[in-house]
Order: C-alpha cells, then sequence, then structure tokens
C-alpha cells in the first residue's frame, strides 16, 4: 500500500478488496446503472403479470367503459406516469387521457405470453384484442378500403390484421341477419322503439372510373329517420348477440327483403282521390299573416340600418338570430339494406312501401309511415297510391317531396303567378339583376339566388 499511494483498501467482512482511485467511480457508477435496470424489470413484471392475466370477451359492443376495462389499472397507472409525470396530481386525476388509453390498450394488444425472436409473423391472441386496434383496423378498412393500408398498421402494432377485419365484419352481418330474422322484419338494430319515424326513398348510382372495373351498380338506397326529443328519447332495442363460432362469409338476407314481386299499373293515369272538407284558398291570408310580420320586422331593421351599422342586414342572418320553437336533439339515421333494383319502377316502389311500413310498424305501432323523394319516384308512388287507395291511400302512406323539392316547386309556382307582371322590369330598373338573370328567376334555376331575391 505503501508502495502503491493510489490504491485503496475496501473491507467487505472477510475480504478485503483493493482498487485504484480512478475505478471507484466507474464502478459506483455501473452499479447504480445495474440499479436502474432491476428496477425497471420489476416496474414491467407486475403490469405484465396483470396483462397477461387479463381475458376479453368480445360480444360485438364497444362503449367507454369497454376501453377501460380492456386494461389492468396498473397499466394504465404505468402508462400515465410516464406520459405525465409520477406525481401526485397525475394520480388524483379521475378519467384517463384519450392518449394514455390509446397507449395501453396497443401495449396490451401487442402483449405476448411467448415472443419468437426472428418469426416472420406473430400472432396476437384474440383475448387480448382491445377496443381501440379493432376500431382502426375497421374504420380504415371501411373509408379506403386498401387492404396492404390495414396490413401495414397490423406490422406496425396499432390495428388487428385484415384477415381478422373480415372475420369481424363477417361476424357483425351474421348477427345483424339472425336479428332480422328473429324480428320478422329487416330493420337497422340502431333504431329505437317509440320514436317517430320518418324515411327517405332514393336511386344509388356507382359508376367505377377504374380501368379494371368490370361491372357498375344501380340500385335503390332506403333510409329511415327517427326524432327524438328532451321530452322522449325512445327505447333502445336489444342488442345484436355475436355468436362465439367462427364465420366466414356473411349470410344472405331474408329473401322476403330481396325478392321483389313484379307489379304493374293497370291504368296509367288514376284520377287522384277528392279532398275531404274545405281546401285552402290562395286569398286566405290569415295564415300567412305571422309569416309576413316576420318579414316585414326584417324590413325594418334594414331601414334603420345607416342609424344602427351593428344591425344584421343579410335575411339569413335576421332569422337565425331569431330562437323559434324548443331545443331539439339530433336525429338517429340509419341506412337499410341496398336493393339491386332501380327505383323508378312500379315494382320497386311497391316493395319499397311495403318494407318501410315493416319497419315503422316495428318501431312505433300505430304510425302512419311518411315516405320523402326526388320527383320521378314521388310520382310513382303517387299514382301506386292512386291506383290502389285500399291498401296504399292517403290514409296508409304519406308521400311527399323532400325540402329541396318542395322549395323549387314553390320558386317554379311564384314565378309562373308573376310572369308578365312586370317583376322581372322592376329588378332590371333597380339594378338588382340584368335582364337574362331576372328572367331566370321565374324558372328557379338557382334557388338560393332565387330565395334572396324574393326575400327582397
Amino acid at each position: 500500500m505503501k508502495e502503491l499511494p493510489e490504491l485503496e483498501a475496501h473491507n467487505k467482512r472477510r475480504d478485503v478488496l483493493l482498487a485504484f482511485q480512478d475505478d471507484v467511480g466507474l464502478a459506483l457508477s455501473e452499479s447504480c446503472a445495474y440499479c436502474d435496470a432491476i428496477i425497471l424489470s420489476k416496474a414491467a413484471k407486475i403490469p405484465r403479470r396483470q396483462m397477461l392475466d387479463r381475458k376479453i370477451v368480445a360480444d360485438g359492443t364497444y362503449n367507454m367503459d369497454s376501453t377501460e376495462e380492456a386494461v389492468p389499472p396498473s397499466l394504465l397507472q404505468f402508462v400515465g406516469m410516464v406520459e405525465h409525470g409520477a406525481d401526485i396530481k397525475s394520480q388524483l386525476r379521475f378519467e384517463a387521457p384519450k392518449t394514455d388509453l390509446a397507449m395501453a390498450q396497443l401495449l396490451q394488444y401487442n402483449c405476448y405470453a411467448r415472443f419468437k425472436e426472428g418469426a416472420p409473423t406473430h400472432r396476437h391472441s384474440k383475448v387480448r384484442e382491445t377496443p381501440f386496434p379493432i376500431y382502426i383496423g375497421l374504420s380504415v378498412l371501411a373509408n379506403t378500403r386498401r387492404r396492404k393500408l390495414v396490413e401495414m398498421l397490423h406490422a406496425n402494432g396499432l390495428s388487428i390484421s385484415y384477415d381478422r377485419v373480415l372475420e369481424i365484419f363477417a361476424e357483425l352481418g351474421d348477427a345483424v341477419v339472425a336479428k332480422y330474422i328473429g324480428d320478422g322484419v329487416v330493420c337497422p338494430p340502431e333504431l329505437r322503439t317509440g320514436l317517430f319515424t320518418t324515411s327517405a326513398i332514393d336511386n344509388i348510382d356507382h359508376n367505377p372510373s377504374s380501368t379494371t372495373s368490370t361491372t357498375s351498380f344501380h340500385g335503390t338506397s332506403i333510409s329511415l329517420f327517427q326524432h327524438p326529443t328532451h321530452v322522449n328519447e325512445g327505447e333502445k332495442r336489444e342488442e345484436l348477440q355475436v355468436r362465439g363460432t367462427k364465420v366466414k362469409r356473411v349470410p344472405e338476407l331474408p329473401d322476403s327483403y330481396t325478392n321483389i314481386k313484379p307489379a304493374h299499373f293497370t291504368n296509367n293515369s288514376p284520377p287522384p282521390p277528392k279532398m275531404a272538407g274545405a281546401g285552402m284558398s290562395l286569398l286566405d291570408m290569415e295564415i300567412l299573416k305571422p309569416q309576413m310580420a316576420l318579414e316585414f320586422e326584417w324590413l325594418q331593421k334594414v331601414s334603420i340600418t345607416e342609424v344602427h351599422n351593428s344591425v344584421n342586414l343579410t335575411w339569413s342572418s335576421h332569422h337565425a338570430d331569431k330562437k323559434r320553437g324548443p331545443a331539439f336533439k339530433a336525429c338517429i339515421s340509419a341506412l337499410m339494406p341496398l336493393l339491386r333494383d332501380q327505383a323508378h319502377s312500379v315494382a320497386t316502389v311497391r316493395h319499397v312501401m311495403d318494407k318501410i311500413r315493416d319497419a315503422v310498424s316495428l318501431l312505433n305501432p300505430g304510425q302512419v309511415p311518411v315516405i320523402t323523394a326526388d320527383q320521378p319516384i314521388y310520382a310513382t308512388a303517387k299514382q301506386f297510391q292512386w291506383q290502389w287507395p285500399e291498401d296504399y291511400g292517403e290514409s296508409h302512406f304519406l308521400i311527399m317531396f323532400r325540402g329541396l323539392h318542395i322549395e323549387m316547386t314553390s320558386l317554379r309556382s311564384l314565378g309562373f303567378l308573376l310572369e308578365d307582371s312586370g317583376w322581372t322590369g322592376a329588378l332590371t330598373e333597380a339594378r338588382v339583376a340584368s335582364v337574362g338573370t331576372a328572367d331566370s328567376f321565374l324558372s328557379a334555376a338557382s334557388v338560393t339566388t332565387v330565395s334572396a331575391c324574393c326575400a327582397v
């Protein structure tokens, strides 16, 4: 020791350790790092043990509670500590942020009981499939229809595989078709009972622009809308029952829905039914007085705009500021399965009216079905009502234009009344529009422009 002054002696029980002063700091730093590694190893074993014990039973429904129940609490707390720090405030937070839930679900999904080094693929366990990667896979394929994109996300641990996505689609389709058969009616499961229900019919056309496409689609779409209120939100129907067995393909829809019976008009020009009671006269201004008062209120604001510069001048902003009617809730909409037949045929219109009546009877018994359509389908449906009034008459169905078509027809009727009245000349002299534009107002070529002009 005297010959080597840089050498130090350290007593370790019965042993004496000799070390140079320069080596002590390095040894201490390595021992500290070794301690951190042990701490990390122990910290990882705690959530990993619970992650492997956590089993998820998929029933086809996912909500906020299911996302939190899919991961162990220790894993969620560990992720929160890593992202936000291990302080008291982060631990006292009652709800975990969406980022923490997403990271925890991805860790749970990519947890393997036995990880094989060098394996080209790794099989994920279904009992550890969390809602987040399932949602990513389903939404990406539904919006893009790109298999490579889903597989790329799956390879990086962000989504389930493409085959698993197709399997889930088949399971959900099998559950939906089973519910259709059990109810005896094709009705979307997300619709509720006890709510006023309306419907819409339209033709749906898909002409693919790809050079490799061989077919196109020209069919019929049926949409159902429900209108809940704060007083009546409806009652949710029984949830889908997903079978535990593996389903390879979606079963066919019931034949009563896909098979359309032939139908034709025996009289191409059936007479419309007579109106019961007295109708509204065009000269009955009592009905229009409240609306005219609202319009004159807007004109009065426009006339004093030089005094009050903060007044909203536009017709739309004035009426938007007026809160008329009670508050309402967003409607519930659902699309029924598409039909391959074209919408303008007599047989398709009759078939669609029958299916809408069956769905409305299931959802809101006693209600008269309300059907909206564009001009060609509306004309066919009205002729159908006049041809068979006993089953499809005015008391059994309410057939009406859509909002846009009602406005277009009203403006064209108003233009027919204003023809040769000097209205176009007045607009031209007032420099509101040119001669050609003023004449186009009579035919309602542009609904937005004509509505603003009529308001002026």
